[in-house]
């Protein structure tokens, strides 16, 4: 019985985040790297899964010598991933009660007769 060899190729992980702080796009980090997908829709997705792992401070994506955890910065105009994101608070938060006396309010209370005759306009 022959045994299969496997072609999966180790992430270079120290390229890919040398070419992320360069600001380098999906496609060039790549075909750099040879990361092409099957996908005919999203031939770069194994690039962005490796990054996106990188971002998130994953265990299994990326450590350095010293078995520590690394991550990467998001890059600017990118939202906030993973621990310790920064989340945007809205001023005041509206009580759903509050909310429907006001439209209850603007709209008049006009009964089920009424409005098939044509009135309440």
């Amino acid at each position: 019985m022959a045994i299969k060899k496997s072609t999966r190729k180790a992430i270079n992980y120290a390229k890919l985040a040398q070419m992320w702080e360069q600001g380098k796009s999906y496609e060039q980090m790549g075909q750099a790297l040879g990361m092409k997908g099957n996908g005919k829709d999203d031939p770069w997705k194994p690039v962005r899964a490796a990054v996106s792992n990188m971002l998130r401070g994953k265990a299994t994506a990326w450590k350095d010598g010293n078995s520590k955890v690394r991550t990467l910065k998001p890059r600017d105009g990118m939202r906030a991933i993973g621990v310790g994101k920064k989340v945007k608070k809205s001023t005041k938060p509206v009580k759903k009660a509050l909310l429907k006396k006001a439209v209850k309010k603007s709209v008049p209370q006009v009964d089920g007769k009424t409005l098939t005759a044509g009135g309440g306009k």
